[in-house]
């Protein structure tokens, strides 16, 4: 969790950056290893609850959620997912990037 205060937010507009700076007070972060564990996790009762119980603090109506791809390559101090002639294991951009759509919805995730 990523708490950004008025005070982060003015230094933040102080600096004049030619990019957009996100303008939030709070940012959560939750990794998932792909779109099957994604879908497991949002089914979980216990995960339900958790949202639930920060609707006094969080509208979820308004907030924003990103969905995104990692690539590691720095793990417990070592090198992972590299050959040993120092290229990506993982699959091309374009592969990466190709994500379906699921028949599984959330919709109902936020009903009591």
């Amino acid at each position: 969790m990523a708490y950004s205060s008025s005070s982060a937010q003015e230094l933040a507009k102080s600096m004049k950056t030619p990019y957009k700076v996100n303008n939030h007070d709070l940012e959560i972060e939750y990794y998932f290893k792909d779109v099957a564990h994604l879908l497991a996790v949002s089914a979980d009762q216990e995960f339900k609850d958790l949202h639930l119980e920060s609707e006094p603090y969080v509208r979820h109506d308004t907030a924003t959620v990103t969905l995104t791809w990692i690539e590691v390559y720095l793990e417990d101090g070592k090198m992972v997912n590299v050959s040993a002639e120092g290229e990506s294991l993982y699959p091309s951009f374009a592969e990466l990037s190709d994500i379906k759509g699921t028949e599984e919805s959330v919709a109902n995730y936020y009903e009591k």
